[in-house]
């Protein structure tokens, strides 16, 4: 069991920000079509984080193609859509279990075997059995040989005692802290010849995949290990030196708040293009379902241009923009700006067109409230 009451203040306080993030995340409505995809994109940011860490050198649009089936590589580079569809098969595997259950040593060895599957590995590696030879990563001295059948029947045994509730700590910490030791009890047990990181983050994704947390959220700290890759090694190096796993929780669930914070961003936005769609459906001025429909696809596309958008860009902002226009006149045009600005849609500011999204958020005309 790991030793609590050794977490300092500034770990609590994050993991609390963690477990918000998370339950937030997993609570937000979202279009079928967004849920779908946001899965998509987490889960390939989060096969490419936990294959770069390693040295792939796919990009994460290259690993999006290969889950599209859309990507053949040059046999010289093939092995690396090996290593990245391992994973992807390794999680599809876990994905489709019971959403909770115990974790199996056959379960394990399963998981090395298939992160190595199909890839050329050293004369001494068996995919998926325990390694017959001595281990040593930097100056840690891994278990030997003979004893990591009996290191990895406690460390299941842990796994599957590890308690689902604690006097206040809900069962989404509890989680969180579970992925992360058993991510670093693994490590440092490295019970098979090769592909001992890549089996370990897979764990700790099942942990939180497992304790029914919002699919895109799964994904995150493999990303963070990547971004942060010399760290990573630094901070398992220290709990492999020292037992003390302490660096490593506070360096794990601060980057897992990082990245949840910019989950949360993106969904905001998200419910802000909602909201303002909404807005602009009450909003839109016209006769005619054409005339309407247009002004509120001119709406849209203006509020979602990153910059200001001049009027000569309008009539092509988007392919759907384009077929109606081309079909028009100038004039028609103006009247929609024309339109779409009394009704408070858009407005000219720095040196183009914005949609008007203040609207849409409390502080809006803050400036008459103060004088209320």
């Amino acid at each position: 069991m790991v030793d609590l009451s050794a977490l300092p203040f500034t770990f609590w306080k994050l993991l609390g920000e963690a477990r918000s993030k998370c339950e937030h995340i997993t609570k937000a409505p979202l279009l079928p079509e967004t849920s779908a995809e946001l899965h998509r994109v987490h889960l390939v940011k989060g096969v490419h984080s936990t294959t770069a860490i390693e040295g792939n050198t796919l990009t994460e649009q290259e690993v999006m193609a290969i889950y599209r089936r859309e990507l053949t590589l040059p046999p010289s580079r093939a092995y690396l859509g090996v290593e990245a569809q391992n994973i992807l098969l390794a999680m599809g595997a876990a994905w489709n279990e019971p959403l909770r259950g115990p974790i199996t040593a056959q379960e394990i060895c399963g998981m090395n075997a298939q992160v190595l599957a199909n890839l050329e590995v050293a004369e001494h590696v068996r995919p998926g059995a325990y390694r017959n030879d001595p281990v040593t990563v930097g100056r840690y001295q891994c278990p030997p040989p003979s004893e990591v059948p009996g290191y990895m029947a406690k460390f299941v045994e842990w796994y599957n005692d590890f308690p689902t509730e604690l006097p206040k700590i809900d069962d989404i910490a509890l989680s969180i802290i579970k992925a992360i030791a058993a991510h670093v009890y693994f490590v440092l047990i490295h019970p098979f010849g090769d592909g001992n990181g890549r089996t370990a983050r897979l764990i700790e994704w099942r942990t939180l995949d497992h304790a029914r947390i919002a699919s895109p959220a799964t994904h995150v700290l493999s990303n963070h290990y990547n971004l942060t890759r010399s760290r990573y090694y630094e901070m398992l190096n220290h709990a492999s030196m020292g037992r003390d796993l302490t660096p490593f929780f506070c360096y794990a669930v601060e980057g897992l708040v990082d990245q949840l914070a910019a989950q949360l961003d993106r969904l905001h936005a998200q419910y802000a293009e909602l909201v303002f769609m909404d807005i602009v459906r009450a909003r839109t001025p016209g006769h005619g379902a054409d005339v309407i429909k247009r002004r509120q696809g001119l709406a849209i596309a203006i509020y979602k241009a990153p910059r200001p958008v001049r009027r000569s860009e309008m009539a092509t902002l988007t392919p759907e923009l384009a077929r109606y226009f081309a079909r028009t006149t100038e004039k028609t045009l103006s009247r929609d700006i024309t339109a779409l600005q009394g009704a408070g849609l858009i407005e000219f500011r720095a040196g183009g067109w914005w949609g008007v999204s203040d609207v849409m958020y409390w502080q809006h005309r803050r400036d008459l409230r103060d004088n209320f």
